[in-house]
């Protein structure tokens, strides 16, 4: 809209306030999406959008009455710089907004990617699991997964296909669970399975789980040749490997970097 109003006339389309508003509504409407990166991508765009705008109409005047009108006034670079400013502070508002929506959202115990339970949640919840599989006599295993590679494949597909196959490992790991069992996703590629059994049957279901994800192929939207996720697991039983929470992750965190080291992609019940 503001190069169709700088074609007719060169002020209209750098002092059309009414119209240049709309610059900062779109950059404010991205909070809806609850995403940073956007908003961040958007305020740029835009910045960049309008900035060459400016450039191109001071370009291609020819004399300073050019950049005169009697409806829209004159036009100067001081202007036009604080404009762009203005923009850059929006953005940087917005992005504020946005992280202080996320923070709220963690802070009442789901994670706002894959709607599963946070950290925050599990240190809220664990006490009163210990207190349940106490006194029900059963048994409580942790089963700690950390994604292989995931950032490498992250940059490869892009946030929001990385942010799309999350979800996809979260439902892959949701439909493991058996009743009184809960996922967890810790952050990042970290996500934490609770499991009402013995060590040794926890190995079992993690490990078929293992197999089945790395069977899944995960299709980027834009195209591409489907990618292979994969995880390492730490396992820790309570209350041999820890009695509390802290001592438990410390535990399967430790199993888990033995995975790792032991080539990716595979499960570790126990000390090496």
């Amino acid at each position: 809209m503001l190069v169709l109003l700088a074609l007719g006339e060169r002020a209209a389309g750098l002092n059309s306030l009414i119209v240049w508003c709309f610059y900062l509504v779109g950059i404010a409407l991205t909070a809806l999406r609850n995403d940073g990166r956007l908003t961040l991508y958007v305020t740029g765009l835009a910045i960049v959008q309008y900035g060459l705008l400016a450039w191109a109409v001071f370009a291609s005047a020819d004399a300073p009455d050019q950049l005169l009108s009697v409806d829209y006034g004159a036009v100067s670079i001081g202007t036009q710089l604080e404009r762009l400013v203005l923009l850059l502070l929006m953005g940087l508002l917005t992005v504020a907004i946005v992280h202080r929506m996320q923070r709220l959202v963690e802070l009442s115990g789901r994670d706002g990617l894959t709607g599963l339970p946070n950290r925050a949640w599990l240190l809220q919840h664990m006490p009163r699991v210990f207190e349940d599989v106490r006194s029900d006599g059963g048994s409580l295993t942790l089963a700690l997964m950390d994604l292989d590679r995931f950032k490498r494949i992250n940059d490869e597909i892009g946030h929001r296909d990385g942010d799309r196959a999350l979800r996809q490992v979260a439902a892959v790991l949701g439909d493991a669970l058996e009743p009184r069992e809960r996922l967890v996703r810790l952050g990042g590629q970290e996500f934490l399975m609770l499991l009402r059994c013995p060590i040794g049957s926890a190995w079992e279901r993690v490990d078929r789980v293992r197999r089945a994800m790395a069977e899944r192929r995960f299709a980027p939207e834009l195209g591409g040749d489907p990618l292979r996720i994969t995880f390492s697991a730490g396992l820790a039983a309570w209350p041999h490997d820890g009695v509390d929470l802290s001592g438990l992750l410390h535990s399967a965190d430790r199993r888990v970097r033995q995975a790792k080291r032991d080539g990716c992609n595979r499960v570790v019940a126990r000390d090496i």
